[in-house]
């Protein structure tokens, strides 16, 4: 075969070109930072890149999430506290006047002290976290007891004696055991 002239031109100009190319795309890849343009240049690395990113996203809302945990959790904890104080409060208050050295007037006085801790309760109960509250299961927009749930008042008498008659009639035809309460 015999090589001619145009042939080493045709030769020279392919090499000055696809160097030319190479040299454009190396420009390129430093003024970008980004070694590929499209997704088709290096398809498998493209892959690879986007399934790291995808994890760190997810890496990310799952830390995310863990200090939104972590948060309720504390403010659970505080709340249970609280509740946990109120109720040794009204043992307390209990423990006092069941004795025989208190008079009406320390059970009227602790009668609105406990009503007061029963509306604390329910203020403890119905808090809020991050705009939800804590204490109602999976219905994290409506509180966990409403608030025209009525307290019947405590009967109380000075002199700690029950004074009055209860009578009670009616049927049944039920074998099970009945519990009652009565407000007088």
């Amino acid at each position: 075969m015999r090589v001619t002239s145009n042939m080493m031109n045709d030769i020279l100009m392919n090499n000055v070109n696809n160097n030319t190319e190479k040299y454009h795309k190396l420009q390129n890849q430093i003024s970008t930072e980004k070694r590929y343009e499209v997704a088709s240049d290096d398809p498998i690395g493209s892959e690879i890149a986007n399934s790291h990113r995808i994890s760190e996203n997810a890496f990310e809302r799952y830390l995310s999430n863990l200090d939104i945990a972590q948060t309720y959790l504390k403010a659970t904890e505080s709340n249970m506290a609280d509740l946990n104080d109120v109720t040794m409060r009204a043992m307390e208050i209990a423990a006092y006047n069941s004795t025989e050295t208190s008079n009406g007037e320390s059970r009227d006085i602790a009668v609105d002290q406990v009503d007061q801790l029963i509306q604390q309760s329910f203020d403890i109960a119905n808090s809020k976290h991050r705009d939800r509250y804590l204490f109602s299961g999976f219905n994290t927009d409506e509180k966990a007891y409403a608030e025209d749930l009525k307290i019947l008042p405590v009967y109380t008498n000075s002199n700690n004696q029950y004074d009055k008659t209860i009578e009670v009639t009616g049927t049944s035809d039920s074998n099970t055991e009945k519990e009652f309460l009565f407000k007088i």
